[in-house]
């Protein structure tokens, strides 16, 4: 429950803020809201953090655009932490006013590291453009 409304405090910042020439959220917070709207199974929420005409560029899965392609690779990742996979450790983190670059590692089921790239663009507060590597194994 308190999942759920910290995620509706951040759309409701969002859509006051939509429509402004740059975002006025922490591309961070942006990202957080997302992984608070996942863990929460709330799909009309992390969707809402998407620009209408959005792309997700992924190595492994394919690409998803606009809302219809955003909503399956979003359902994609519902389904996955819903499994027990939980969000990786961030490093490597760079941001400006409208991006966000960063390193993100999970456990495998197989007890290995999985390793991956997120580079996002935002626009009016919403994530514009997604890209992520392919999932490697590290150390």
């Amino acid at each position: 429950m308190k999942a759920r409304l910290t995620v509706l405090l951040i759309l409701m910042l969002v859509a006051l803020t939509s429509g402004c020439g740059s975002p006025k959220m922490d591309p961070i917070a942006i990202r957080d809201a997302y992984e608070e709207a996942i863990e929460a199974g709330d799909l009309d929420a992390a969707l809402a953090l998407f620009t209408d005409d959005a792309v997700i560029f992924t190595a492994g899965f394919g690409d998803f655009s606009g809302q219809e392609g955003i909503r399956e690779y979003v359902q994609m990742e519902l389904d996955f932490l819903q499994q027990g996979n939980p969000f990786g450790d961030r490093f490597n983190v760079e941001l400006t006013a409208d991006t966000l670059d960063y390193d993100e590692r999970f456990p495998a089921a197989d007890g290995t590291t999985i390793q991956l790239h997120h580079a996002y663009v935002l626009e009016n507060d919403k994530v514009k453009e997604w890209r992520m590597s392919d999932l490697h194994t590290v150390e």
